[in-house]
């Protein structure tokens, strides 16, 4: 459903980037990332899921995450986008950094 609305039905057109593991696409991982901690984070603080009977709590959650995670590609596909740096970039500068403290 995300990859969907992301790469087909949306309004712009979306390139996929430097993907994980050279297929797997950053920006439907991070949508599905973000989406599922939300949701089971706010679950658990709301006391709408008990993670005593973890089967149930995962399946609790995937209800509310699969709403989520269309609203998170909905939010993701608008337009609008932000006009900073890439967050990637950013990764790459603290790890030559470290590199550089480490040698």
């Amino acid at each position: 459903m995300i990859g969907v609305l992301v790469y087909w039905a949306g309004p712009r057109d979306v390139a996929v980037s430097r993907p994980l593991f050279g297929f797997i696409p950053r920006r439907l991982v991070g949508i599905s990332a973000v989406s599922f901690l939300t949701a089971a984070a706010l679950m658990t603080m709301w006391g709408r899921v008990l993670w005593a009977d973890p089967v149930v709590a995962v399946a609790r959650v995937s209800v509310v995450w699969s709403v989520a995670s269309f609203g998170a590609a909905l939010g993701d596909v608008l337009p609008g986008e932000s006009s900073g740096d890439d967050i990637n970039d950013d990764f790459d500068q603290l790890g030559d950094r470290v590199g550089e403290f480490i040698d």
